[in-house]
């Protein structure tokens, strides 16, 4: 989950304020699980934690900003 405002390239994302506390409760909800804020939420991390515990995930929950393009181009959205 991302709670600090990010820079991608031209774009700034603002602070998700709720992250935190959101994750915090999952993790205490669903204990056993891996939590991934911030610096360590990165796509290498989420692919080695998910190919370090291959299905042993029944839930995966990512709090973040979503970037959608509509004009067609799919590898504008992320």
């Amino acid at each position: 989950g991302v709670t600090q405002e990010k820079r991608v390239g031209e774009l700034t994302f603002a602070a998700l304020g709720g992250v935190r506390r959101e994750l915090d409760g999952l993790a205490q909800a669903l204990p056993g699980g891996e939590t991934l804020m911030d610096e360590r939420f990165t796509r290498a991390a989420l692919e080695t934690t998910l190919a370090a515990r291959p299905g042993d995930f029944g839930l995966v929950h990512i709090a973040t900003h979503f970037h959608f393009q509509p004009a067609g181009d799919e590898t504008r959205s992320f």
